[in-house]
């Protein structure tokens, strides 16, 4: 009877630990949130080195987004790169300023998170750019 009685809790343990979401043992950077897998992929937050950049500076931005996101890509038009991931949940990148035609240009930045299955969300921000 008793082997029959810790069994029974056995098992209830194991399904009692499976019912549990899994969540990283390492603790996540500050500001991003657990999400699971199957969660909807968000952008928390979007840092910008400045929101008036000069032809020719280096200018950054870092993007923090839930813990689920495994890849995010920056959009200008028909110019998009790979923001590169440097911890869960956050992305980093710095790139030169181009020289553009007109002075006083805002462009517009699509900052596009991307789950491991596909699913996206996106957010855009906006850039002053001068000559």
């Amino acid at each position: 009877m008793a082997t029959l009685i810790a069994a029974l809790i056995c098992v209830s343990t194991i399904a009692l630990a499976t019912t549990q979401p899994f969540q990283s043992a390492a603790p996540l950077p500050p500001g991003v949130p657990y999400a699971a897998p199957t969660d909807p992929v968000q952008i928390e937050s979007v840092s910008l080195s400045s929101q008036v950049v000069r032809a020719g500076e280096l200018a950054s931005a870092r993007v923090l987004t839930t813990s689920n996101a495994a890849a995010m890509l920056a959009r200008i038009g028909n110019y998009q790169v790979n923001v590169p991931r440097v911890d869960i949940g956050t992305f980093s990148l710095a790139v030169r300023v181009p020289k553009v035609i007109l002075p006083g240009y805002r462009a517009q930045i699509v900052l596009i998170a991307i789950r491991a299955d596909g699913a996206t969300a996106q957010q855009t921000v906006s850039v002053k750019v001068r000559y």
